[in-house]
Formats: structure tokens, sequence, C-alpha cells
């Protein structure tokens, strides 16, 4: 599947379920996957594929993946989802609020910011990360006390910034 970009934009409480399967979402105009208001946005990596986000527009306000609500992101049973992201003026992955990462294989470039920034907190229990970063890998900032912060657990990385 190839499509330029995806906006999730649900008001109740239930949980948004985004399955990739081989999926190709590019967009010059602004985030490739742009999360509005759902609560919840679980995103399975089927096992055996690799899908892409790409945002290659040089506005400064978006990221390839970027959402208001947090991100549960994990792969198959068998753990091989892969999802590569880039982004060409922004983040390839940024939250206004958490970051959950389960499992999966993850190739992330920002070009010009930070990778990942979420601003309540990045959890990581497992997964494999090659990260290349203009600025930090991985962020997490807020300004409340229990918040901001950045938990690994588990997982493999490589990252360049």
């Amino acid at each position: 599947m190839s499509r330029q970009k995806i906006d999730l934009d649900k008001n109740d409480k239930g949980v948004v379920k985004l399955i990739l399967d081989g999926a190709c979402i590019s967009s010059s105009t602004g985030a490739a996957l742009k999360i509005k208001t759902c609560p919840k946005v679980s995103i399975l990596l089927n096992d055996g594929t690799t899908s892409k986000m790409v945002s290659t527009t040089m506005a400064d306000t978006s990221a390839a993946i970027q959402s208001s609500q947090t991100i549960y992101l994990s792969a198959g049973e068998a753990q091989t989802g892969r999802l590569d992201v880039f982004s060409s003026a922004n983040q390839a992955i940024k939250t206004n609020d958490g970051l959950l990462v389960k499992s999966g294989t993850y190739n992330l470039t920002a070009e010009k910011n930070d990778c990942i920034t979420a601003k309540d907190y990045v959890k990581i229990e497992g997964g494999k990360f090659s990260i290349s970063a203009y600025q930090h890998g991985i962020k997490a900032s807020s300004t409340k006390t229990d918040k901001g912060f950045v938990y690994i657990s588990g997982g493999t990385f490589g990252i360049e910034s």
C-alpha cells in the first residue's frame, strides 16, 4: 500500500488500532501519520513486513509521525515487523504525550532535529533501534515533576547524533 498521508481523528474513548503490513506512507506537506484527538493509538507492525513513514516537508512543524496523544508501538507475535521512519525537517516521531515501544525493528532518521521526542515520557521495553539524528536520539521533556523521562528496560540500540 502506498499513500500520501494518514490523519487519525477519533473523539470517543476507544482505542484506534493501526496495523502496518508493508505500507509506504509519504508526505511532502506535513506528517506522514498525524494522530489528532484519538485517546489511545496502537500501531502494530505485521511480522515479516517493512513499513515506511516519510515526511519530506521543509516546514519545521511536522514530524514524520506526529501525535497529540500516547502512541503504543509493537510488532506481531514473532516480533519481526519493521518500521522505517524518515524526516527531512523535523523529528521522526513526536508525541505531545507518551511513547511506549514493546517490540519491533525501527530505523529512524531525523536529518535536522531530534529523532524521538515525547513531552511526557518515552518507555522502551524491547525492540531493535537504529537511530540517526541531527540533535538528540531520544528526548522527553516536561515541566511536571513526574513526567519528562526516558525509561529503557530492554532492546538493542545504535544511536548516532
